[in-house]
């Protein structure tokens, strides 16, 4: 969920798919990429992971998206945020390991 708006982002079958009505209406994110993995690292900035290990941002809440980075290996769970300097960074948690990147 975006921590200022009530906009919240989830993956689909059909792409990224986002409600602001708590969930009675979803549309397509027509732009995003099939992502498997999307968090909010701030009120503009959204990260999300492909089937293929691509790392994907957007600064400007889903409208474009950006191929930032690879992953090595499989992403069980992910997280999004800033560093103290506004940079985003991901949290990427796998079978036997636990990364962060700044993107």
């Amino acid at each position: 969920m975006n921590p200022v708006s009530p906009t919240l982002l989830a993956t689909a079958q059909a792409g990224v798919i986002a409600t602001a009505d708590q969930g009675e209406s979803w549309t397509t994110l027509s732009a995003a990429p099939k992502l498997v993995l999307i968090d909010w690292a701030d009120d503009t900035k959204v990260v999300g992971i492909a089937e293929g290990g691509a790392i994907h941002v957007s600064r400007d809440r889903g409208a474009t998206w950006d191929e930032e980075s690879d992953v090595t290996g499989p992403v069980q769970a992910m997280a999004a945020g800033l560093t103290p300097q506004g940079q985003v960074e991901v949290i990427l948690v796998g079978e036997t390991d636990i990364v962060i990147q700044e993107l």
